[in-house]
């Protein structure tokens, strides 16, 4: 579409870490938070900084914490069902470097040529790393602290398959898998909700990494008296440019998703460990 585009993410996280910095965020990485609590005057999160404990308090926190979610609030809150899977997609090296690849979604048919499809496809160029494809949401229930980060061979295979009958510009023998997680809910609707001091994105159903800006901007982080009741998604119905809706309950004591509103089909979360 004429005001679309892709960002390289490599490039664009940069970026917006620095922008954030700037305005005095305190970035860490290979920080693990053991313990969200609510306290009277806001919340108190523990972490783990290598070896060291270390407690910070605040007056909210907005936690988005992906496959982790149900471990770090489950006790704390009242959430909706998230189902965390291991997801095998895969970069397929290309045989045409002048080729142009557009982000695709690709939908099966009702014929046998169809037969050994898992799901729906998604799948666009990477920079460096070939033409990304995979199956949405058919893998394997995990434990994010125990998952294997193994493709399963069957779905691999079948993989495999589709790019050799549907991508003739790869090459379908040479590919590097990847392996990431999704956290879904029932209805694959996000949660994007508040509860006293606790601002909770969750359920993004493999949507969540390139819905972030717009994700953050849509937060109900204001009090509970002047958070929204609803806010709008980003998030396209199948076939449809319409966006459809999160759900914010803002002041209530139970996380929700939103109403059911379609499919889509175009995860772009997936990292490589």
């Amino acid at each position: 579409m004429p005001d679309g585009g892709q960002l390289n993410p490599d490039a664009a996280l940069p970026v917006m870490q620095r922008l954030a910095a700037g305005r005095g965020a305190d970035i860490r990485h290979g920080v693990t938070v053991l313990d969200v609590a609510v306290a009277d005057d806001g919340v108190r999160l523990t972490l783990d900084t290598g070896g060291r404990t270390e407690v910070l308090t605040a007056r909210q926190a907005v936690v988005t914490a992906g496959a982790w979610t149900a471990k770090l609030l489950g006790g704390r809150v009242s959430l909706p069902r998230l189902t965390v899977t291991q997801e095998q997609p895969a970069h397929f090296a290309i045989r045409d470097e002048g080729a142009l690849w557009p982000g695709f979604n690709h939908v099966p048919g009702q014929g046998p040529e169809f037969a050994d499809w898992y799901s729906p496809v998604y799948g666009m160029q990477t920079p460096g790393e070939g033409i990304k494809a995979g199956w949405h949401g058919v893998g394997p229930v995990v434990d994010p602290d125990r998952r294997s980060f193994t493709p399963e061979p069957a779905q691999m295979a079948a993989l495999q398959h589709y790019a050799r009958t549907w991508l003739p510009g790869v090459d379908a023998n040479s590919l590097t898998d990847v392996s990431c997680t999704y956290t879904t809910t029932v209805d694959e609707n996000f949660v994007l909700d508040r509860i006293g001091p606790l601002v909770i994105g969750a359920g993004f159903s493999g949507h969540g990494f390139k819905f972030t800006p717009s994700s953050g901007g849509s937060s109900p982080t204001s009090p509970p008296e002047k958070a929204p009741r609803r806010q709008s998604s980003p998030r396209p119905a199948r076939g449809s440019a319409d966006p459809g809706p999160y759900r914010s309950n803002a002041g209530s004591d139970r996380a929700h998703p939103a109403p059911p509103h379609g499919r889509d089909v175009t995860p772009r979360c997936c990292w490589r460990r």
